[in-house]
């Protein structure tokens, strides 16, 4: 049951890649193409590079807020966990390096499996939430009227912030969240029942990180301080292309692609990152093939920033077998 369910995920990932390089590919002119490549301005591309290192450093400053309490991990350790979890995803789809970073908590640092997941849990709603703040923002500041954008505004809003609610309660009231757990598995089978609610304590133990009013702040200002920074690095491509475009439209771009890389998709997101990207210069006014020579050279730059540190220290921390990758407790 397990492998066709992965069988059916992979095969999902696939149309919605496909689907995507199309949507990319389309008009595509490759003298033009070509074209915009040899006026491209390299120097601030290789400004990308630390700017992009140092957005993933603040993951890191974000984690370590999240588990300081519990572990003995600092940011400098959790910095390289970072870069192998996002090399695994983009080699690997269905986000396989969220699973790699959380067992390397647990190995290494003795935080329970599931505690680690859930911390998880917690990056990806902060995530979710900050990025329609995000969108909301850049949406006022650049004027775009293209309906896409405020649909998915319509869409992210409601999503993130009822999940954030949902956490806040749980963060309130721990104590009646963890007596109604029994409640909650009572709908599915007998045997399901002892499994999932160890799994649903352990996952309520691990959002417990956020209980500390300091540590909650220093998330807050860590996960908008990771934004703040990328959007600096979309300016930067601004200025190799000669667009003429502002930091408003570096954090439109930036929510654009971190809401387009939730859908299931092929290993890198390659087709899906590239689509966001164009989407963003298309509305800005800028020629389609100039976006998508913008769009493969950011993705390339980015996929070389995360993979290429990110393989060594996979190499040096090595690979959880398979099977402990899809959840289950590995302690």
């Amino acid at each position: 049951m397990k492998r066709r369910k992965r069988g059916w995920s992979r095969l999902a990932a696939l149309l919605v890649t496909l689907l995507f390089v199309y949507l990319t590919l389309r008009d595509f002119d490759p003298e033009r193409f070509l074209s915009v490549l040899e006026r491209v301005r390299w120097l601030p591309l290789l400004g990308l590079v630390p700017i992009l290192l140092l957005t993933h450093f603040f993951r890191a400053l974000r984690w370590w807020s999240l588990v300081a309490r519990r572990t003995d991990a600092r940011p400098w350790t959790l910095f390289p966990y970072i870069l192998a979890g996002m090399a695994l995803s983009d080699l690997i789809p269905v986000r396989a390096g969220e699973w790699y970073r959380a067992w390397l908590l647990t190995q290494r640092h003795g935080l329970p499996y599931s505690s680690s997941l859930g911390v998880v849990v917690v990056e990806r709603v902060l995530d979710g939430l900050s990025m329609a703040l995000v969108l909301l923002l850049a949406l006022f500041m650049t004027g775009s009227r293209s309906d896409g954008f405020r649909s998915l505004l319509v869409a992210a809003l409601p999503l993130f912030g009822l999940a954030g609610l949902l956490l806040l309660a749980l963060f309130l009231w721990p104590e009646r969240f963890e007596k109604r757990i029994p409640l909650f598995c009572a709908p599915f089978p007998s045997t399901w029942r002892p499994r999932l609610e160890d799994i649903l304590r352990r996952f309520a133990d691990g959002l417990e990180s956020l209980a500390d009013s300091g540590a909650f702040l220093r998330t807050v200002l860590f996960t908008f301080g990771q934004w703040a920074v990328e959007g600096v690095a979309y300016v930067l491509l601004f200025r190799a292309f000669g667009f003429q475009l502002g930091y408003e439209w570096g954090l439109l771009m930036l929510a654009v692609i971190s809401f387009a890389t939730v859908l299931p998709a092929g290993p890198g997101y390659v087709g899906v990152f590239e689509y966001a990207v164009m989407l963003v210069l298309l509305a800005a006014g800028v020629d389609r093939s100039a976006a998508l020579g913008a769009a493969v050279v950011l993705h390339g730059v980015q996929l070389a920033v995360a993979v290429g540190p990110g393989t060594v220290f996979l190499a040096l921390f090595g690979l959880e077998p398979p099977g402990k990758l899809d959840g289950e407790e590995t302690r």
